[in-house]
């Protein structure tokens, strides 16, 4: 999927930038807790989904899919 660490690192950075919003102050309050932790876990999945990857296996590396909000 990724042929660099590179773009994998540019991809990560749009899917944590995606969800920086829901860490207002202002918005955090309209979000259900539950909900808030699954974000903070994916968004440390994110941040740790380049330990050990290498130029050679960074083609199999898959992104999370982010938690779908269920009121």
């Amino acid at each position: 999927m990724y042929n660099s660490l590179s773009a994998l690192r540019s991809a990560r950075n749009a899917k944590l930038a995606e969800t920086d919003w829901m860490f207002l102050t202002d918005i955090k309050e309209l979000k259900n807790e539950i909900y808030v932790e699954l974000i903070k876990v994916y968004r440390q999945e994110l941040r740790d989904i380049t330990n050990g990857v290498t130029e050679s296996s960074v083609g199999s590396v898959v992104l999370p899919d982010m938690p779908i909000y269920v009121d």
